[in-house]
């Protein structure tokens, strides 16, 4: 399994380096990275839940217009 070291993408005031497990092309785990002094314990649980936020089925893959009838069409 593939260990990269990259930042997380919130936008808090630490930008907390992490390492991050990838298998298959797909986020497995996000670990903490020892370098990073702000958070040297790992990153919070906003950063934590990018694993499942990644992978929701629930997750907006394309941008969106919402018309009249409140629903939603996709755009380019």
């Amino acid at each position: 399994m593939a260990q990269l070291t990259t930042a997380c993408p919130r936008n808090c005031y630490s930008t907390c380096s992490i390492r991050v497990e990838v298998e298959n092309g797909r986020l497995r785990r996000i670990l903490p990275h020892e370098g990073n002094r702000a958070t040297p314990e790992g990153a919070c649980l906003k950063g934590l839940a990018y694993v499942e936020r990644t992978h929701s089925p629930d997750r907006i893959l394309y941008p969106l217009r919402r018309i009249p009838n409140g629903s939603f069409h996709r755009i380019g």
